[in-house]
Order: structure tokens, then C-alpha cells, then sequence
């Protein structure tokens, strides 16, 4: 006769999946309880749970109980329900010390300890904080611990409880009592455990119960969950029973280690591909940090990187104001283009706004009227603004009304001078065409979507 393994708070179609195991699988019940009040020692647990069970307990190899509240659960099985009598929590004591491993999910139900399952010492804790990440908490060097590993992303986050020890129980230095604990929150608190019963053998696990939170398909944790209690106890689950080294690699001739070395080999070999490639990547990322900056910096970064922009990628002859000091600029943005005889008066300036002010245009024509080089006849405004927000959900700058003031000047948006830059670089258009489309009068505009579109 096949094996029984008891689903508590499973539905018939969840108990259907599971057929493609040469198990028996009966469906339960575990009513929650009505308030939040129960005690380890309350006498009202009677009148709080109510349960369904097909056989005893002791029938079943394993238990799979889903403390999750599910109303058709609820309706199926209370028309046959029975109180909840004291013994069963010891009667599940004594079951998952001497009989069988019992594994619970810890889902939405209202217990605030374990007590009713015979687990001596734990508690839980409701959620309060939204977690979203799970980690894993132990060294995967058993079978049974790759496995608990395995199923860290499937978690459902976040969980419902934080599992809790009381006083000294489950404490490594116990022989017979030692909880293992598998899953934390970044804050360290425990969402998933299990009692091994054999602590002092530190390189083998032999769990009793197993405390998991809810995953976001509970089934597919239950079969390979049984695959790996009949591996740590094979007399209990004798028809799903495989031992590691009939699938394993061993008791093979030599020519099949023949692979694993090449495979070796060609992984060593594409390691140093990759880091080759990666520190490539690096340096042209270093290379074109600048160009990015445009997008977002402020300040001297920001004119540091335009001036960088406009001399590697548009070959320009460009005084930095700083530099020549001598008396051409009024402030620090100021630059100077050389072009072709023309000497451009370039203010470099940042807005967080949206909408930028019209005082960058009016600070151009001040800063062009009050420099000393009168050969200096034409000025600019390079501005990135709106700079927090992705260029390509800012809005146009100086539209309407505002665009008359853009006449006289030469006006360019970052992202315009970054876009020509971007078909210099990636679609092969000469500087001396960017840098004719670049110094217009009036707004420069350039749609680097029409350019690729064109050229294509």
C-alpha cells in the first residue's frame, strides 16, 4: 500500500498536482482560531479550532499543513468538523518526533503560537513592515539545504509572520534541540525554519518540523520537499526513494572526466573574455562620461563637460573663461567658440524648473554687451534644465511668447547638443555638419529619430 501524506487546508485541484507522485494524499482540515488571545496554556483552544482529519495522524508519513485562510476550504470541510481536543497538540508532538515530518506554511491565520501543534516554544509575530526581500540564511552544503535554497525566490513577499523562539528551546546547545533557521528579511528577522534533530552532526539534516512562509505556488514546493525527506529518511518514503549516487557522476570510466576538464577549460577561457570585455566597456564609459553628464550635472561639472563635449566630439577651439582670465567673461559659465572667424559668447547654465526663466537670455545679452573683446559678436545659451527629470520626458523650454526672445541668440537645449553628439559618435555624421546645424540662430533643433531614419 502506497504511503499516506495528509494536506491540511489543501484544495482537491492542489491535491490533484500531486498525483504524479506513487503517494496517497488525503485532504484535511484546521480551522483558525477566532482572536488573537490564545494562550500556551488556555483552555479555550477547545472552543476556538475545529479539525478534520481522515485517519489519525499517525497513518500519514508526512503532514503539509497551509495555515492560509481559503473560504471554500472552509465551507468544503466544516459540515464535518469536530472541536479541537488539547491532545492533538501532543499527539503532533509525539508525531513529528518519532513518526514523521510535519511542514507548515505560514500564511494569514491568526495564531500567535504553535503551541496547538505541538511546538513547544515558538511563536509568531504578524508583519507590520512591507518586506520585499527574502534572504537565505544558511550555508548550502547538504542536499537539503540546496533545496530550502531553491525555493528563495518563489516566496511570497510580503510574508504574513516573523517566527519567534521562547527561552532556551531549540538552541544548538541542546542535543536534541536545535532550529535551524532558513529564511530572513534584510532586518534579520527569521520568515522561515525548521527542528533538526541532529545538531551536533553538522554536515547532515534530519528535520522534524519545518516552518516555511507562503510561496507564491505552495505545490511546487511540496514534491521536492518529499523527494528530499525520503533521501534523509528512506524508510518512511520507500516508493519516491532515490539515492544521490545512482544519478550522480560517479562509477563512470575516465572519459567522461575527459569533459569536465574541457568544459573547465573553456569556462577559464570565457572568465578572461568577459574581463577583458568588461574592462573595455569601463573605459569607453569613462570616455563618454562627460557626454552623459550634459544630461544632468549642474555647475562646473556641467560646464566642464560641455566644454569637453564640444572640443573632443565637435573639435572646437574653446576658451574656458577660467582659464584665459582675461576679461572676456563676465561669470564663470562663460565660454568662448572659435568658429570659422566667429567668436561665439556661450553661457553654460542649468534650471531645475520646468520651465526655465527668460533671465538666462537676458544674462546673455549683458554678459555680450559688457565684454571687452568687441570682435565677440554673437551669444549663446547652453542650458540643461529640468535636469531631475529623463530628457526624454522634459517639456520644450521657451515656447509661445518666449520664443521671441530666443531671436539674436543662439539657443541650445542639452539634449539637442547631446543627440548631435550621439550622431557623430554612433552614425558616422562629420563634426563640421553637427557643428553647422549646432550654431544657428535662434532655437537649434535636431531629430536624431529623422537623421537614422534618413540615413537608413
Amino acid at each position: 500500500m502506497a504511503s499516506r501524506i495528509l494536506l491540511i487546508n489543501f484544495t482537491q485541484d492542489e491535491a490533484d498536482r500531486l498525483r504524479i507522485l506513487p503517494l496517497t494524499f488525503d485532504r484535511g482540515y484546521l480551522s483558525d482560531v477566532e482572536s488573537q488571545s490564545i494562550t500556551a496554556n488556555s483552555k479555550t483552544v477547545e472552543e476556538n479550532l475545529k479539525f478534520y482529519f481522515p485517519y489519525s495522524i499517525y497513518e500519514y508519513k508526512s503532514i503539509f499543513l497551509n495555515l492560509n485562510n481559503n473560504p471554500e476550504i472552509k465551507k468544503e470541510f466544516s459540515p464535518k468538523a469536530q472541536l479541537y481536543p488539547e491532545g492533538k497538540r501532543w499527539e503532533l508532538y509525539h508525531y513529528y518526533n518519532k513518526d514523521g515530518v510535519v511542514v507548515v506554511f505560514l500564511g494569514d491565520y491568526k495564531y500567535s503560537h504553535l503551541m496547538n501543534l505541538g511546538m513547544v516554544g515558538i511563536t509568531l509575530k504578524p508583519v507590520s513592515d512591507m518586506d520585499i526581500t527574502p534572504s537565505f540564511a544558511l550555508k548550502d552544503d547538504t542536499s537539503f539545504k540546496k533545496v530550502l535554497k531553491s525555493f528563495l525566490t518563489g516566496i511570497l513577499m510580503p510574508t504574513k509572520h516573523y517566527v519567534y523562539t521562547e527561552g532556551e528551546y531549540y538552541t544548538e546547545n541542546k542535543a536534541s534541540f536545535a532550529l535551524k533557521i532558513a529564511y530572513k528579511n534584510l532586518g534579520r528577522r527569521t520568515l522561515g525554519c525548521y527542528h533538526n534533530a541532529r545538531p551536533e552532526w553538522h554536515d547532515e539534516d534530519a528535520p522534524l518540523f519545518i516552518l516555511l512562509p507562503q510561496f507564491k505556488n505552495n505545490i511546487q514546493i511540496i514534491i521536492p520537499m518529499l523527494k528530499e525527506i525520503a533521501k534523509i529518511y528512506p524508510e518512511r518514503l520507500p516508493e519516491i526513494y532515490e539515492p544521490d549516487w545512482i544519478d550522480s557522476e560517479k562509477y563512470y570510466p575516465k572519459e567522461v572526466d575527459y569533459f569536465d576538464e574541457k568544459i573547465h577549460e573553456i569556462i577559464e577561457k570565457a572568465k578572461k573574455q568577459i574581463d577583458d570585455l568588461s574592462n573595455a566597456k569601463k573605459e569607453v564609459i569613462s570616455k563618454y562620461k562627460r557626454l552623459k553628464g550634459i544630461l544632468y550635472q549642474t555647475g562646473d561639472e556641467l560646464k566642464i563637460s560641455v566644454i569637453d563635449v564640444l572640443r573632443n566630439i565637435f573639435k572646437l577651439n574653446i576658451e574656458d573663461s577660467d582659464e584665459k582670465k582675461s576679461g572676456y567673461a563676465i561669470k564663470d559659465e562663460d565660454i568662448i567658440i572659435h568658429l570659422d572667424g566667429r567668436k561665439i559668447l556661450a553661457e553654460i547654465k542649468v534650471d531645475s524648473s520646468k520651465y526655465p526663466s527668460s533671465s538666462h537670455i537676458t544674462q546673455v545679452w549683458k554678459h555680450l554687451h559688457r565684454c571687452e573683446d568687441k570682435s565677440i559678436k554673437e551669444g549663446a545659451l547652453i542650458l540643461n534644465y529640468d535636469w531631475r527629470n529623463e530628457p526624454t520626458d522634459r517639456n520644450l523650454a521657451y515656447t509661445g511668447d518666449s520664443e521671441k526672445e530666443l531671436e539674436g541668440i543662439i539657443y541650445v537645449d542639452t539634449r539637442t547638443l547631446f543627440n548631435l553628439a550621439l550622431a557623430v559618435v554612433d552614425y558616422g555624421m562629420p563634426a563640421q555638419e553637427a557643428v553647422s546645424i549646432l550654431f544657428q540662430t535662434g532655437r537649434v533643433e535636431f531629430s536624431l529619430e529623422d537623421y537614422t531614419k534618413n540615413k537608413a
